[in-house]
């Protein structure tokens, strides 16, 4: 039996002050209601300044920021009870003026406190018994409890006891529902102290940082407190915070996978991170939870390999697939515009004797410093391809025949100089042949 009684003072600090607070505000409210009935029945303001006095104390005591928890909610007890006791009083001991205490024990259990709640039940028994004795009239209408103040003083105790059954078992229950929600927080602190995955929490309002574990600590390199002195931009490049903030406009924070986002390290680092978020409540504010995984190695092996699916590994130039892709957008340019397209094929002559003789190794550093030359030759918007072993080709927009047989004439200039592949001493020319397309629809392999 006293297993499934409420345990008392599980409250926070947080949620007693919050409270506390509301039934400091429902004093004003009952005090002054209690004024104005008084007034209704007759009562002098004499009379209810005396009777009064004693609410007025408790309830200033009360709403003093000294003293424990227990001192406190006591003194708003006492004044809530004397209220009470006073509605009685004033309405001539009638029977539904009791109710009164009722309601007060109800709202004094809010505590979640014994103490208040015994001194509530003491107060209902001791009032009714003394005054009962003293001034009967100011506490009974019923002859009968006025001549036995003390049994019906036990009487009424025993009711607001009994009626505060169900107030007990709400209680209870309330004190488990929090033990739970404890135990859910001690283990999500512990799954997020300890992830290895970075991870923070800001407040939606401001941005600010809340909390942040210990892996974000280690992979930032900022410290926990400089982290909670900082906010959501202040972790992003400046170029980008407008981004991150349209962002969060648009999904409210709530994203499931989001990325990859630049952020900055304090060593000034820029690291590429995938985020996770959800909403939560951190203490009294509305927050966003994020999970931050660093994807700069994968993006970089990602971007790597996009770079060699599409370039030649020794000179770096676009290969045949990347050619035909950018030929086709040049098509479609040349279109729109009236211009034509040049595709310039330049085979170099000789290559092999000098690749035989010299070795492979000179051979393909004499491909490098060839391609190099043949950019100078072109302009940013033309494109330069290695397609084969000795084979390159320029894809130009122009303006017609004329302007490409310049191009060529370019190309070849380019490689008059003697090249010096490994110290050797080369000179090299190149066959072009050229092909115009107008941009009428032909396909680029065409």
């Amino acid at each position: 039996m006293v297993g499934a009684l409420p345990h008392g003072r599980e409250l926070s600090q947080v949620q007693f002050e919050r409270r506390h607070r509301g039934i400091l505000i429902l004093l004003v409210f009952y005090i002054a209601g209690l004024v104005a009935f008084g007034r209704y029945r007759g009562y002098d303001w004499g009379h209810l300044a005396i009777d009064g006095g004693g609410v007025t104390f408790f309830s200033l005591l009360a709403a003093q920021p000294w003293g424990g928890r227990r001192l406190r909610s006591s003194l708003a007890s006492l004044a809530l009870l004397s209220c009470a006791a006073l509605g009685v009083h004033l309405s001539g001991g009638r029977i539904e003026a009791h109710f009164a205490f009722f309601v007060v024990i109800s709202v004094l259990m809010l505590y979640q406190d014994w103490l208040p709640f015994l001194i509530a039940i003491a107060y209902v028994v001791g009032e009714h018994g003394i005054v009962g004795v003293l001034i009967p009239a100011a506490v009974y209408d019923n002859p009968d409890a006025r001549a036995n103040p003390w049994l019906w003083a036990g009487i009424h105790g025993a009711f607001v006891l009994a009626a505060s059954a169900a107030n007990l078992v709400h209680w209870r229950l309330s004190e488990d529902d929090l033990q739970r929600v404890q135990a859910s927080d001690r283990s999500y602190r512990r799954l997020f102290s300890g992830n290895p995955q970075s991870m923070y929490v800001y407040d939606d309002e401001t941005l600010a940082f809340l909390d942040v574990n210990e892996a974000a600590v280690t992979h930032y390199g900022y410290s926990r407190d400089e982290f909670l002195s900082m906010s959501l931009p202040d972790i992003r490049p400046a170029e980008d915070v407008a981004a991150l903030k349209e962002a969060l406009s648009a999904t409210g924070g709530d994203v499931e996978s989001s990325g990859p986002w630049r952020h900055c390290t304090k060593t000034a680092e820029m690291i590429l991170t995938m985020v996770s978020s959800h909403s939560v409540r951190f203490g009294e504010r509305d927050a966003h939870h994020v999970m931050a995984e660093d994807v700069t190695e994968r993006e970089g092996l990602a971007a790597q390999l996009r770079h060699q699916a599409f370039h030649d590994p020794l000179t770096d130039l676009p290969n045949r697939a990347l050619l035909l892709d950018r030929l086709s957008v040049m098509q479609q340019h040349a279109q729109r515009s009236g211009s034509a397209v040049a595709v310039l094929f330049c085979d170099l002559d000789g290559f092999k004797p000098i690749n035989d003789s010299l070795g492979h190794a000179v051979g393909d550093e004499l491909l490098r410093q060839t391609a190099k030359r043949l950019l100078t030759a072109l302009r940013a918007e033309d494109t330069l391809s290695r397609v084969g072993g000795d084979e390159f080709v320029a894809v130009c927009e122009v303006q017609d025949e004329h302007t490409a047989a310049r191009l060529a004439g370019r190309l070849c200039a380019a490689l008059e100089p003697a090249i010096e592949p490994g110290g050797h001493h080369v000179r090299i020319t190149i066959s072009i042949g050229v092909a115009l397309a107008s941009g009428t629809g032909q396909p680029a392999e065409e």
